[in-house]
């Protein structure tokens, strides 16, 4: 569970400064950021900016897909609640973007992200910043809020389309349940979770393994790839995390791929440049582990597919 520093400003511009990625994002932070203050004064919040800006977010990456590097490498930026909503709403643009053809589903999804730990902000201090353990008591505070971000935004004034709060609202209500009901708040079981709660919920636990917190250390994307695979099964719908994986279209060393002549290789090394074409390993011929390629030089190969681990 997050357990976040409180709320400030945070700049996420520390070089790159003026690539748009980086300009769209910090706008985006500063948005969210304004909510979670308001939310937490328990003044009336307004969500047209978030969900413009959502939608720009989207248009964006629609066509410059390598952006993704400045989410999955980006380990020196200080924590915020702001900070961890927005990268995480990148990472369900591009779940998105890949996976459904619903442009309002999409747009909602990646709003709900924005949104998403905004319940927070209701939580007693002395409890959301605790860096001890929580006792059963401050935990159950803490499993309130979803349902307070829930109303929140449920309630929020200044969006056209009361449907689409709506829809936002019951997306984060759901971002924590879990397969087998062992999820919260209502322990709802694997159909009963919506799809795109699920969405938001991989996209947000795969965030909180690559960033670090100031109570512990990231963990490499590789290493937080092979952590959704070892959660999927107890925590989350197996062909989601599938997609999710697939979603990424940069692949973290060790992974393993096939080819599109049909041959299967593992990831050895990325360019921090071009990051959809790795070098690798070829694996399944008759001489096994010894040839290399770089798929940055070699234009006539690609990946078609990332195998999923038994």
């Amino acid at each position: 569970m997050l357990q976040p520093k409180k709320i400030n400003t945070v700049d996420l511009t520390h070089r790159d400064d003026k690539h748009p990625f980086k300009q769209i994002t910090q706008s985006l932070v500063n948005s969210i950021e304004t909510l979670y203050i308001k939310a937490r004064n328990k003044e009336d919040i307004a969500l047209q900016p978030v969900w413009d800006q959502s939608g720009h977010l989207i248009q964006y990456l629609k066509f410059n897909r390598s952006s993704l590097r400045y989410v999955l490498f980006n380990n020196q930026s200080e924590y915020t609640l702001a900070s961890h909503s927005m990268q995480t709403a990148v990472l369900t643009a591009f779940l998105g973007l890949h996976s459904l053809q619903d442009p309002m589903q999409l747009h909602m999804l990646v709003a709900a992200a924005c949104l998403h730990d905004i319940g927070l902000t209701q939580i007693p201090e002395d409890i959301l910043y605790k860096r001890n353990t929580l006792t059963n008591h401050e935990q159950r505070f803490i499993r309130k809020h979803p349902i307070l971000g829930h109303q929140t935004v449920l309630y929020s004034t200044n969006h056209p389309l009361s449907g689409l709060r709506e829809m936002i609202a019951a997306i984060i209500i759901q971002e924590h349940e879990r397969n087998g009901g062992i999820g919260y708040p209502y322990q709802l079981t694997t159909h009963q979770i919506h799809m795109l709660s699920s969405f938001l919920a991989i996209c947000d636990t795969y965030e909180s393994l690559i960033h670090g917190r100031p109570w512990r250390q990231f963990i490499h994307p590789t290493m937080a790839i092979k952590k959704l695979i070892e959660l999927d099964k107890r925590y989350f719908n197996s062909v989601y995390v599938r997609k999710f994986i697939n979603s990424l279209t940069v692949f973290p060393i060790g992974t393993t791929v096939v080819l599109n002549d049909g041959r299967t290789a593992e990831v050895i090394d990325v360019h921090t440049n071009d990051l959809n074409h790795p070098k690798i390993r070829i694996i399944n011929n008759e001489h096994s582990g010894t040839e290399t390629i770089d798929l940055q030089q070699n234009h006539d190969l690609c990946v078609t597919q990332v195998i999923m681990p038994e």
